[in-house]
């Protein structure tokens, strides 16, 4: 690609296991990489960077938008400030993945118009489900476009992503190990002409092609231990380790602990040494020097030196040295330090995991699913209720996973034990807290769906009696307005919807100060209204036409789309045929990848 004389644009982005629940993760890495953005800058500085080089090539008309939302996806954000559909985006989760989807497609297209772009994913199986996605939505959409994604993973990625992009042309290439060739040349350029042909054989024979135990061989032959060589790399590697100083065999231990990338102060924390102590830098130097471990160009985490394992197994082999009581210590001592260092929460909940600390595990569970909402990842957010409710928590915690995982699994039409999640949710919650709002509506639904009048009147009860917090009143606004409309072609009546319509009146008129596009749910409901309990069709057709622009305002083009739909109802009652078929070919052509929202 260097020595083409067209330019192309190259993307890196690299998975690591212990960041694989982050939503996006490896788009992330890649973004960040290209806008040279690390996570020790001042934010107006990210923020000055970023909007460079996302906003190059994206056409005038759309870049602020693209910019704002790959800000969002990339933990640079922006202030809302004029900025509605962000705005909205950050008040109801389900609109976030359209747009950061939408963003990131339209600033993917606009790069291949400038040159052909390639990028390239190390280690795919650590990553997460909003990546593969939002990939497989740039494949399908731009197709035609100079785009190629190579990615590299080990077999395992098809237990990860069992159906992963079959339906975009995958080529697989499975890699071999080195050949007899292959290993007896690197022998021979690494230790000279002078090795006997016996002990390259051997090497060779041993190594099987794997290239790392090949490099641990010679490094043995080297050193003149050729016969007492382990039969394994990981012993091998084991045995490196044991030949290290002291103060350098603990630090890799330490470092071990943090998963292929650690930093000076967190080994530090689990050694109980100041990060900025001599005493590791020498270590850390040591290990360096005995190419176990290597510095890296940027840190995730602010004024943190960051270092990276070499190779997996040398982690692996370094992990296994600890013992059972190591291990516990060293992964709370390492919670604590990634916490107050501002990590992915995901990370921070696996560590005091397994520091033995179930609790401060849950409550980390809940803000890294709550994460994933936010960015309207909600596979990844059950994904972290499920290691969650793993941790065995009681009370508010659990209520908190089941309100996540009740939320989640509703916008995926996953129905089963839904019902369930959202009671208990529900119990275990105060009245009015945003947990509570978001899981009233799926438990309403749920009876619906079970024909329970019964019940449904209860919930419907104390949906009506709630008060809701100031966080809460987006969810609160969605459950009111979602279960009005759903009543609406249903026998309810008339005195429940007139309650309703002034509860969602009155939610609206709340919410509205810090998220002014709530109002569009209040015009659809009006308009259901006078379509379906009190034929006013102008009435209708006003109300439906300003919720669809306010839905264009937000970014919500799935709701723009049903209420434009809707509208065409109406014209056709009043003899109109043509005026609805083209303010929908309008909007399908503003919204052309509504589908993925």
């Amino acid at each position: 690609m260097a020595q083409r004389d067209r330019p192309v644009t190259l993307l890196f982005g690299r998975g690591d296991p212990m960041r694989s629940g982050g939503p996006h993760g490896l788009l992330v890495d890649a973004l960040r990489r290209l806008c040279d953005l690390e996570g020790s800058g001042p934010l107006a500085e990210q923020q000055q960077r970023l909007r460079a080089r996302i906003g190059a090539h994206v056409p005038a008309g759309e870049r602020e938008r693209v910019v704002l939302f790959l800000g969002e996806m990339c933990g640079v954000p922006f202030p809302d400030d004029g900025a509605a559909m962000l705005r909205a985006a950050r008040q109801e989760p389900k609109l976030m993945r359209g747009c950061l989807s939408r963003a990131f497609l339209d600033w993917l297209a606009a790069e291949c118009e400038e040159a052909p772009v390639v990028l390239v994913l190390d280690d795919l199986q650590w990553s997460d489900g909003a990546t593969v996605a939002a990939l497989d939505e740039a494949l399908r959409d731009l197709h035609e476009a100079p785009l190629l994604v190579l990615a590299f993973a080990r077999p395992e990625v098809d237990e990860v992503f069992p159906r992963l992009w079959q339906a975009r042309g995958l080529q697989r290439v499975p890699l071999k190990g080195l050949s007899k060739r292959a290993c007896e040349r690197l022998v021979q350029h690494a230790l000279g002409p002078g090795v006997a042909a016996e002990v390259i054989a051997r090497a060779v024979e041993r190594s099987a092609g794997n290239a790392l135990y090949l490099e641990e061989l010679i490094r043995s032959i080297a050193a003149g231990r050729s016969d007492e060589q382990p039969s394994t790399v990981l012993a091998m590697l084991q045995a490196r380790i044991g030949g290290l100083a002291a103060g350098a065999r603990r630090a890799v231990r330490a470092a071990a602990v943090f998963g292929e990338r650690f930093w000076r102060g967190g080994v530090g924390a689990v050694l109980g040494l100041p990060g900025a102590s001599d005493e590791l830098a020498g270590w850390l130097s040591a290990l360096v020097d005995a190419e176990l471990v290597q510095p890296t160009t940027t840190s995730r985490l602010a004024d943190e030196q960051e270092f990276a394992f070499r190779h997996a197994l040398v982690r692996d082999a370094a992990y296994g040295l600890l013992t059972a009581e190591d291990l516990t210590t060293g992964h709370r001592l390492a919670a604590g330090f990634l916490e107050a260092a501002g990590e992915h929460d995901a990370v921070v909940a696996e560590h005091w995991e397994l520091g033995g600390d179930p609790e401060r595990a849950a409550a980390s569970y809940v803000r890294a699913a709550e994460g994933c909402i936010d960015r309207g990842d909600h596979v990844g957010a059950l994904r972290h209720v499920a290691h969650g409710l793993a941790c065995a928590p009681d009370g508010e915690l659990r209520g908190q996973l089941c309100s996540v995982s009740s939320y989640a699994a509703f916008w995926l039409d996953r129905h089963e034990g839904l019902a369930e999640t959202a009671e208990v949710a529900m119990a275990r919650l105060r009245p009015g807290s945003r947990g509570y709002c978001r899981a009233i509506l799926p438990a309403i639904l749920a009876a619906m769906g079970r024909a329970d009048e019964a019940h449904v009147d209860a919930l419907v009860a104390r949906l009506l009696a709630t008060e809701p917090d100031e966080d809460a009143r987006a969810a609160d606004v969605e459950a009111v307005a979602t279960v009005t409309s759903s009543l609406l072609g249903a026998a309810a009546p008339a005195s429940l919807l007139a309650a309703l319509l002034h509860r969602l009146e009155a939610s609206v008129r709340l919410a509205e100060p810090a998220h002014p596009a709530s109002r569009r749910y209040l015009q659809d409901v009006r308009g259901g209204l006078a379509f379906f309990r009190q034929p006013r069709p102008w009435t209708m057709l006003a109300a439906w036409g300003d919720g669809a622009a306010l839905c264009r305002e937000a970014g919500d083009s799935r709701l723009e789309l049903s209420l434009l739909g809707s509208r065409e109802w109406g014209w056709l009652e009043l003899g109109d045929a043509e005026g609805p078929a083209t303010a929908c070919e309008r909007s399908r052509r503003r919204w052309p990848r509504a589908r993925t929202s």
